[in-house]
Parts: C-alpha cells; structure tokens; sequence
C-alpha cells in the first residue's frame, strides 16, 4: 500500500474515533436534556435551536456536507428523547 496512503487512513482513523466519542458525549447530553423538556412538557423539536448550530458551519470548507451529518445526529437525538421512559 502506498506509504500516504497509509498515513492519510491512520489520521481518519484517529479523527474518527474522537468524532464516535464526541458524539456519544453529545448524545449522553441530549439524553439529560430530554429528561428536563419531560419533566418541564417542553416539545422536542427546536427548529431555531438547529438554525444557530446549522448556520456555523456556513464557515467550512465542507458546509453542505456538515449540515447533512448535522440532520442526522438531531434526528438522532430526538429519536433518543423520544424514547425516553
């Protein structure tokens, strides 16, 4: 395999694993925010919450790309607050 090659998948591999942990870090959080919109009958959805978070990746060089990543993970997490008990 070639030698860059090599490189370039083992700093994927690195970011990778700090994404998987930031993210379940983030799904842990939103999981204690869903306890606290269950207890104060607040609605799960917050389209002006995900407006501010899209609109900062409006400064990458990947921002499409980032906004759909970041669809998925709110989907994630309502469906994590959805399931609740």
């Amino acid at each position: 395999m070639d030698e860059k090659l090599k490189e370039l998948r083992e700093e994927i591999d690195q970011l990778d694993s700090q994404l998987m942990k930031l993210l379940d870090d983030r799904f842990k959080i939103s999981e204690e925010v869903g306890r606290i919109k269950k207890k104060t009958d607040s609605p799960i959805e917050s389209d002006s919450r995900e407006d501010i978070i899209l609109k900062k990746a409006k400064d990458f060089s990947y921002a499409y790309h980032i906004k759909t990543v970041y669809h998925a993970i709110f989907e994630e997490s309502k469906t994590i607050q959805r399931n609740l008990k």
